[in-house]
């Protein structure tokens, strides 16, 4: 007896953010029914050569690159700064999206350490570009100043480390590890705790220590042995090395 063949129920795909979703839209309004060979063609004449499939994959891609929506827009005669608004709002919107894991750093007291844990938490973050890093986070991020700071030339600020964490994707846990870190570097080394002097604990001490040698005086008489002798006899003490005088 055969089996009936059970139709197999189709899986939809996820829904995209809202603003990768506006991104893609704009494309299709500015291609306005142009082929893709007028739109590369266009794009290289005005200085941003580009391969026709980069093209196609800005309509499809999860998240197009910055270089292919510029070209896009250069090739359909649109709005260059337009397009990266659009493209900077797509990216920042579909990391906001992804799932909040990644690196979470340690213990961190150098800023080559601070350095190492920015890295690991950007490899984990699928390595983006400082200009993909730039767009995602929430405010304003320089580039030149994410540089600097991945480069370990200077002590990133609380806001840089902020946006950089939320570009990345980062869990709260880690925001605030990389925050602990950078005011710990940033108070320096910490000087040894050192104990104060206090007279009252240290008449205490010798007090002790005369205590002691008195109900042990006798461990160490010999029999025959003068006062001068016993004088200059070593006397073990568990708080103060004592040596016989004379020595």
């Amino acid at each position: 007896m055969s089996q009936q063949a059970v139709p197999r129920r189709r899986i939809r795909p996820p829904s995209e953010p809202r603003d990768l979703a506006i991104l893609r839209r704009w494309l299709r309004s500015v291609k306005d029914g142009r082929d893709f060979d007028t739109l590369v063609r266009r794009a290289t004449a005005r200085g941003r050569p580009v391969h026709e499939h980069t093209l196609r994959r800005a309509l499809h891609s999860r998240r197009p690159t910055l270089k292919a929506v510029l070209a896009f827009a250069a090739g359909a005669g649109a709005d260059e700064k337009k397009a990266e608004q659009l493209w900077a709002a797509a990216v920042r919107a579909d990391r906001l999206a992804q799932p909040r894991t990644c690196h979470t750093p340690g213990r961190v007291t150098t800023q080559a350490g601070l350095v190492r844990a920015m890295d690991r938490m950007r490899v984990a973050a699928g390595a983006p570009s400082l200009r993909e890093l730039a767009a995602a986070a929430p405010d304003f991020l320089s580039r030149s100043a994410l540089s600097v700071a991945l480069r370990g030339e200077k002590l990133p600020s609380e806001r840089l480390l902020t946006g950089f964490a939320e570009a990345c994707g980062a869990t709260d846990e880690a925001l605030q590890s990389l925050l602990a870190a950078r005011a710990r570097i940033h108070a320096g080394p910490q000087p040894p705790v050192v104990d104060s002097y206090d007279p009252a604990k240290e008449a205490e001490r010798a007090k002790q220590v005369e205590e002691l040698l008195q109900r042990t005086r006798h461990w160490h008489e010999i029999p025959g042995q003068s006062s001068q002798q016993r004088r200059n006899t070593a006397v073990v003490d568990p708080f103060v090395n004592v040596r016989p005088t004379g020595s």
